[in-house]
């Protein structure tokens, strides 16, 4: 693709990765009307919404724990965050994931054994959260009635 300074794309929104020396990776989105802004992790396309509150919920968990994401956490969280806004379990030929860091700035295709084994990290991560969710579940609490409850009650006649 051929890009000159008097020419913009048009109905299409583009996502610039770069390493730069001094400042690190960089991720830059380019929407259709030309607005460039820069993200740590960035969504196009439909349910775009969903997928970056996803991600910044995943960025701010991390910075609230004191670190970066190394690479393999990141490339589980985009993946984790496609597999739930897309709403079904990935096989791993399913998805084509390639990965640059700052050591290696190439782009590298994972291959569908590398693939498996980090969605194989995310199914027991889930399958912990899945079980730590259910042991906790263990105590409901009635609290102020809402509108609805003043013409039917939803509490058991004995409480």
């Amino acid at each position: 693709m051929c890009i000159r300074d008097s020419y913009r794309t048009i109905c299409t929104t583009s996502v610039l990765l770069s390493i730069d020396e001094e400042k690190g990776p960089q991720v830059f989105k380019i929407d259709p009307a030309g607005h460039c802004q820069g993200f740590k992790g960035c969504t196009a396309g439909a349910k775009e919404q969903e997928a970056m509150t996803l991600l910044e919920k995943a960025f701010k968990k991390k910075a609230q724990a004191g670190g970066n994401f190394s690479t393999d956490e990141a490339t589980e969280a985009v993946i984790e965050t496609l597999q739930n806004v897309i709403g079904s379990d990935f096989k791993p030929g399913d998805l084509e994931v390639s990965v640059a860091t700052t050591t290696n700035p190439v782009f590298k295709l994972l291959n569908p054994t590398e693939v498996e084994q980090y969605l194989n990290k995310i199914a027991d991560k889930s399958q912990l959260t899945l079980t730590l969710q259910y042991h906790s579940l263990t105590c409901l609490l009635y609290t102020s009635p809402s509108p609805r409850d003043l013409s039917t009650s939803r509490m058991p006649s004995s409480a």
